[in-house]
């Protein structure tokens, strides 16, 4: 600020030479004229004009001084006029930096999430291609298969470069430098890393001569750190996954990261690869070239799904779909989290402008104290359009200060988001204060000081320097701004309502979520995974006899092995019926199944309802048999008893075998696929273990108490064991995110309704300063206590009623935005609007209580004594 002041006046300077010589010419012409010689004329013109001191004051008086001369003093007036009230200044800067320090932090997640590109090559022209089912809602994805895959990559010219991922594998055993530890692979296509256009730490990525040799493996920098050690030398070297050398031909930089984010390890899908390629369903990636839209995109790959899949009934099943990858990763993180960031950064809107709003306020009532002040100055020869100037400094000063404070709130707020992780984050979002945030706090404390200062500035600077001077010293102030405040107050109520209504809907959904019966009992229950190494495990036997011995151990513990938990189940398989026709209705791809042993539903406590579960006949030689829970009952058996009926998972054959059905189980509750909040009830079919007991299963176990990882390392310390957790824990993280919303958005609301309440104290209290007298005349011509406190109940009724009605209009049409984020409960949910109107009238109310309190104390003879 000092350079910029010395720079105009510097200029001012300058410009004031130039009045100063425009003045000794005209002089000095108009002494010529009366016929003086020249250099006496120039002689009398210098003795007129040569004290620039004059000139300055000539020029001042003509056109005012300086604009930036003024700003400079009005800056200092309005610094003097805050060091007179600090708590009234510290108060507005607090307000203000809660308010924008909110956006800022929830801005930046918004920029992190939405507008920050990924960490890729051409990342905006990046997509990826999925496969859609017909019969869902739009927004279900699937692998497509190889097939598409080499369709699109030989024939499609929307593309510059296309590549292939499958599904990362865990439990897979990692060996090197000493240590065995599972690990997460994800196999891809050669072009995979080409795709993304980032370059390894050490070595290379994957190159043709690498499809004709075994394994070829590219390192997370994180696996390479852990596992083995950093060794600078191990390009070029092997590791042993899974009993089989791998050779290691790069390692990427610790920033590099695709979806999902844990992967150790990525494999080469060459053509020996086990299972072959050509039987992996695989999701496709790729780059646009430039001017190709989406749609144009999805039009040709459509075109050659068709062709491919013209014979095998998927072209008219599935639809290939094309998105963009940024929102993909998004929709990966959270199916709900782009909405929960403008949820939220709407949110935090509303405070910021309901903080202006009781600025206002604040500013309007210290116009009403000052106006005194203000009418002496007009009186004295200031100008409206110098107090409009003064004013509005005195708001983008506050502002400034706000909007600095902000920047150390956001700073605060972003780093309890890292800590805490409330929200996951996408690939390649991270959470920072850059300088998009820092001009955007810059933009919104300039708004901020406009918002909050144009008015109360306007109002102050059309005041009656005479009729204000005659006013005072009766100890009465105009009370023309009066309905001004009352409409902001009402504007404030009608905000917090919105908000509070937002809030309430919100943890309403987190408590049904909370309280819905899960149909099975999760206290108490522990679980772990276990991986068997293939070949040490190569057949059904051998995985028999482990897992039999595992259950013996654990039989004190009530232990039991499946390969799937609640709340997630994978409903994306194909159930048939046996002598029934195959038909459209029948073949639905939203079957789960999972393999478990006989003690599943007893350690669970799942109920049975028709029927037996599985006990220890059913072995590998006894007739496949197989449960389903009630779910698979109703859709599929509706009005029938399924008991007896034979059932297929997928195409019949020897590893899918007729299965008949002998119980039926009360349905689990299962987390949704594309809403991050609510219950599903998916169908499930259960299958005894012994009759495919497979490569790895969870082990849940009750009471688990200290030793279990060691237990199962007893019986074989070659398998992998995974990290022993509560299922209650499972549970927990679910709700995380809900939880958060729901508290956030309730600070919010909690913020909000207090401005509000401080606003509408402020309005009472001035409006019984300002009318004191009046209330001392009406008590002594009769008007009583009572008389007193309605008329003030009723001067903060009005604004209150007009916001509450209001604001339950704007609530019933913005919470249609919201309702993706509810379960088990409606927008428009009476019981909630009627509790937040209530609330809010009780707050009002007691905002209400003081200064009708104080109206009703005025002594109607010390009034007319004053008078």
């Amino acid at each position: 600020m000092s350079w910029l002041l010395f720079f105009h006046r510097a200029r001012r300077d300058a410009e004031l030479s130039k009045d100063i010589q425009f003045y000794l010419d005209t002089e000095t012409e108009d002494n010529i004229a009366r016929g003086m010689p020249g250099d006496l004329a120039r002689e009398r013109a210098h003795r007129k004009f040569g004290n620039p001191t004059l000139i300055r004051e000539e020029v001042y008086r003509m056109h005012g001084p300086p604009f930036f001369e003024t700003l400079w003093q009005d800056g200092l007036y309005a610094l003097r006029m805050m060091r007179r009230k600090p708590l009234f200044t510290a108060m507005i800067a607090a307000t203000l930096a809660l308010g924008i320090g909110a956006n800022a932090a929830v801005f930046s997640m918004v920029q992190a999430v939405l507008l920050q590109p990924l960490p890729y090559k051409n990342p905006s022209r990046l997509v990826a291609i999925w496969d859609r089912n017909v019969r869902d809602s739009g927004v279900s994805k699937m692998f497509d298969s190889f097939e598409d895959f080499r369709e699109v990559s030989q024939h499609a010219s929307s593309f510059e470069e296309v590549a292939a991922a499958t599904w990362a594998v865990g439990g897979r055993l990692l060996r090197g430098h000493g240590f065995t530890r599972g690990v997460l692979t994800m196999p891809v296509s050669r072009s995979f890393f080409p795709l993304l256009g980032i370059a390894p730490a050490l070595g290379r990525t994957f190159v043709e001569p690498d499809s004709q040799r075994g394994c070829s493996a590219v390192l997370s920098d994180r696996v390479w750190r852990r596992q083995l050690a950093a060794d600078p030398n191990i390009v070029g070297n092997s590791v042993t996954l899974d009993d089989e050398l791998c050779a290691v031909v790069g390692v990427m930089p610790p920033s590099f990261a695709f979806y999902p984010e844990a992967v150790d390890l990525w494999i080469l899908l060459t053509p020996n690869f086990s299972p072959p390629p050509n039987q992996l369903p695989l999701g496709i990636f790729a780059r646009m070239r430039p001017g190709i839209s989406i749609a144009q995109a999805r039009a040709e790959v459509s075109t050659l799904h068709a062709a491919v899949h013209r014979n095998d009934g998927k072209e008219r099943d599935l639809v290939p779909t094309v998105r963009n990858l940024q929102e993909e990763f998004t929709f990966l993180a959270d199916a709900s989290l782009k909405t929960t960031l403008w949820v939220l950064f709407g949110a935090v809107t509303f405070v910021l402008l309901i903080a202006c709003l009781n600025i206002a306020n604040l500013l309007l009532t210290q116009a009403v104290a000052r106006e005194h002040e203000l009418a002496l100055r007009a009186a004295l020869g200031c100008g409206r359009q110098r107090l409009l100037r003064q004013l509005l400094t005195e708001g983008l000063l506050l502002a400034s200060i706000g909007g600095a404070l902000g920047v150390a709130v956001a700073f605060a707020g972003i780093r309890y988001l890292r800590a805490a992780h409330p929200i996951e984050m996408p690939i390649g979002a991270h959470l920072e204060i850059n300088w998009p945030v820092l001009a955007f706090t810059a933009a919104v404390s300039v708004v901020t000081a406009l918002l909050f200062g144009l008015l109360p500035a306007w109002k102050a600077s059309r005041v009656d320097s005479v009729e204000s001077l005659k006013a005072y010293g009766r100890g009465s102030a105009s009370g023309k701004p009066r309905r001004w405040m009352q409409t902001l107050i009402a504007g404030e109520m009608a905000l917090s309502l919105v908000l509070l209504v937002g809030a309430g809907l919100l943890m309403k959904s987190v408590l049904n979520m909370v309280h819905e019966p899960l149909g099975f009992r999760p206290e108490g229950l522990a679980v772990t995974g276990v991986t068997l190494p293939p070949n040490h495990y190569p057949d059904a036997p051998s995985r028999l006899q482990f897992y039999d011995r595992l259950v013996t151990v654990l039989e004190a513990r009530a232990a039991a092995l499946t390969t799937g938990l609640p709340p997630y189940v994978n409903a994306s398989s194909v159930m048939h019926i046996s002598n029934q026709p195959v038909s459209p209705e029948l073949e639905r791809h939203d079957v789960g199944q999972r393999t478990v042993s006989s003690e599943y539903f007893e350690v669970l406590r799942v109920r049975l309802l028709r029927g037996r579960t599985f006990d220890l006949h059913d072995r590998p030689s006894s007739e496949p048999v197989a449960v389903i829970n009630e779910a698979i009952a109703r859709e599929y058996f509706a009005g029938e008893d399924p008991i007896g009926k034979r059932i297929c998972i997928g195409d019949a054959g020897e590893k899918n075998p007729w299965r008949t059905i002998v119980g039926v189980t009360a349905n689990e509750k299962s987390s949704t696929d594309y809403h991050q909040i609510g219950w599903a009830e998916r169908g499930i079919v259960f299958k005894p273990l012994p009759q495919d007991p497979p490569p790895a299963v969870s082990v849940l176990v009750s009471a688990p108490g200290t030793g279990l990882q060691r237990r199962i390392a007893n019986i074989d310390d070659r398998v992998a064991i995974g990290e022993t957790q509560m299922m209650e824990e499972r549970f927990e993280r679910l709700l995380t995110y809900p939880r958060f919303r729901s508290v956030l958005l309730g600070a919010f609301a909690g913020f909000s309704v207090l401005l509000a309440a401080i606003g509408l104290y402020g309005v009472l209290a001035q409006l019984v300063a300002q009318r004191t007298q009046e209330i001392g005349v009406r008590m002594a011509m009769g008007a009583t206590r009572a008389d007193v406190l309605r008329f003030i109940v009723l001067q903060a009724g009005y604004p209150v009623l007009a916001g509450l009605a209001a604001g339950l209009l704007a609530a019933t049409a913005a919470m249609r935005y919201i309702g993706t984020l509810l379960y088990g409960v409606r927008p428009t949910d009476p019981g909630t609007l009627g509790t937040v109107c209530i609330a809010l009238i009780v707050v009002a109310g007691l905002a209400t209580l003081l200064p009708a309190l104080r109206a009703t104390r005025v002594d109607p003879l010390e009034v007319l004594r004053n008078e």
